[in-house]
């Protein structure tokens, strides 16, 4: 029986985080008989990174293939691990898979890689272990790039799975979901479909798209049936509703169809919501949102809805970032999830290329009167692939074309005229403090002072971990009064300096 290991660098946030993509390719590996390992890196609460500790994982296991899922923050990292391993005498194959992989299939000739997975890979890795069950060769298999010697061998991308019905259950098992559950307050991830409709600048889904079409002849955007997903969804309720409270649809954009939509909210309301009161939520967008829409969402269960707001600038907003979603759209579906007592969720991004303070205070100013339960904030970073990358590079914007933050919470990549690195991380760690003096109450003053304060001490070096402690430390004596008051403010939320949570008294 042959043998894989996946290694998950998870190290974006403060938890453990699920891999929807292990979860799938696991359970396809495991339905051919493939023996399947998950090694979850993190520093608290996974496999740390250490190189010792993680060779004592995997010594005299002798795994036919190591995969690795990355993202492009996280490549780097994932880079050095596997060139560590080798070091260390181990000859397993080594697969890089994930977005980075697909986006920057190039970066496998200075890589330690011996191949990196394009696409999707549910029919190309099952491939791969068929072939080296069956001892032929490897290296002419659609989906791979491989190193062969001094060569690079580039094969076609493989094709994608038209049907997602037809794939098995994901494995919830590999990525140990009781403890995931435990660790994040008693959300479970899970998606149903692949890809999105729209094409926003700054998101990969339009080189997505691009590559798809290059293989396939049916449509990027795929969905399970309404029915399987109940399926799978009551699957997991049944195992683990004891440990679930809200059952977070992590898709792009699952209200695109309202057809689909429609019957998932009426099943899920029927089986799941009113049976076991479990709770979900879900992405949005504010040219998708209609009175009709809130209603279903609200009966069905809703617990949250994601909207992508990025700036208050509408230039920005449109001709920049081509979210193509005006002021007004925004005022309105807010107002709607007013309406119906719906919590709503803002991702907001600074750092967009032509920031400014001016851009930053609409920012402030928009979201003060959209009234979001929940800010969710990011620096922006041009992916490779998509075309604010390429913007960036055609008007120098890029300090640095190699390197990439590991998270999009660190710093910016971008250079700009009329702001400062400074001055963006300060508007970034302080932000719910710049909306709290904005509101013009009794407190105001008294976060201008907090302000003025830290703006003087944050600075982009090794001290910054202990001041945004401080600074949660600060806000959280500070809100407590705020809040004794009753006055509608923004606070950070579970100890987060880049989420901000509405407190208003109801």
């Amino acid at each position: 029986m042959k043998s894989m290991l996946f290694i998950y660098p998870d190290f974006g946030g403060s938890s453990l985080d699920f891999s929807p993509a292990i979860e799938i390719l696991s359970a396809v590996l495991k339905s051919k008989g493939v023996q399947v390992s998950l090694l979850h890196l993190h520093q608290k609460y996974g496999v740390p990174m250490d190189y010792d500790v993680i060779y004592s994982q995997v010594a005299d296991k002798n795994y036919d293939v190591i995969g690795v899922t990355s993202t492009t923050y996280q490549y780097q990292v994932s880079n050095q691990i596997v060139g560590e391993l080798k070091k260390r005498g181990i000859k397993s194959l080594f697969i890089l898979g994930g977005i980075h992989a697909t986006i920057a299939p190039d970066d496998l000739e200075t890589s330690n890689f011996d191949g990196f997975c394009i696409g999707e890979g549910e029919i190309s890795l099952s491939e791969l272990f068929r072939r080296l069950e069956s001892g032929e060769d490897i290296y002419s298999i659609k989906g791979f790039y491989f190193k062969c010697g001094d060569k690079i061998i580039r094969n076609e991308k493989s094709a994608a799975v038209k049907n997602l019905d037809d794939l098995p259950f994901r494995d919830y098992e590999i990525m140990n979901t009781k403890k995931l559950l435990g660790l994040r307050n008693k959300w479970f991830s899970i998606a149903f479909s692949r890809g999105c409709t729209f094409s926003c600048n700054f998101c990969i889904n339009q080189k997505l798209r691009a590559l798809f079409k290059e293989t396939n002849d049916f449509g990027y955007y795929r969905c399970n049936s309404v029915d399987r997903a109940i399926e799978e969804l009551m699957y997991n309720v049944e195992k683990y509703h004891e440990e679930i409270d809200v059952i977070n649809l992590d898709d792009d954009l699952l209200i695109a169809d309202k057809k689909w939509f429609a019957s998932f909210a009426k099943q899920y309301k029927e089986k799941i919501y009113e049976p076991y009161g479990i709770k979900y939520a879900i992405n949005g967008r504010a040219n998708l949102i209609n009175e009709d829409l809130v209603k279903q969402l609200k009966e069905s269960g809703c617990d949250l809805v994601r909207i992508g707001f990025e700036t208050g600038s509408e230039k920005m907003r449109n001709l920049v970032l081509a979210k193509e979603i005006t002021d007004e759209q925004l005022k309105f579906a807010f107002s709607l999830f007013h309406k119906y007592n719906l919590r709503a969720q803002a991702f907001c991004m600074i750092g967009i290329p032509g920031e400014t303070k001016d851009t930053i205070q609409a920012s402030i100013d928009m979201l003060q009167e959209l009234k979001p339960d929940l800010i969710r904030m990011a620096i922006f970073e041009p992916f490779i692939g998509t075309p604010m990358y390429y913007y960036c590079v055609e008007h120098d914007l890029l300090l640095n074309s190699k390197d990439m933050p590991t998270n999009s919470f660190s710093n910016s990549n971008i250079r700009f005229e009329n702001l400062t690195h400074e001055e963006l991380i300060k508007y970034e760690l302080l932000f719910p403090w710049y909306m709290n003096f904005s509101m013009d109450n009794k407190y105001s003053d008294e976060y201008k002072s907090l302000i003025e304060k830290y703006e003087k001490v944050i600075n982009c070096n090794d001290s910054i971990d202990l001041i945004k402690k401080e600074i949660l430390e600060v806000d959280k004596r500070m809100s407590n009064k705020v809040e004794m008051e009753k006055i509608t403010h923004y606070r950070y939320f579970q100890n987060n300096n880049y989420y901000y949570q509405l407190y208003k008294d109801n």
